[in-house]
């Protein structure tokens, strides 16, 4: 019968998964600094520049706060 191996000796899996985990909030943030400066985003949800900024600060922060910041 087979066991199942605890998390902390399968460490590459936590580093893959914490890796692709930093790659999607990459993206995420990429995506939407893209999209902040497309004029038809910010028009079709009526944006104004304080409330992109409260977007990108909350993205910034998140990322900070998130794993792999240092």
């Amino acid at each position: 019968m087979e066991t199942k191996q605890p998390a902390a000796e399968r460490p590459w899996l936590i580093v893959v998964l914490l890796s692709l985990g930093l790659m999607i909030s990459f993206i995420d943030r990429t995506s939407l600094s893209s999209a902040l400066a497309d004029q038809g985003f910010v028009r079709e949800f009526g944006l104004n520049s304080v409330e992109r900024g409260w977007l990108n600060a909350a993205f910034f922060w998140g990322r900070r706060s998130g794993p792999g910041s240092s």
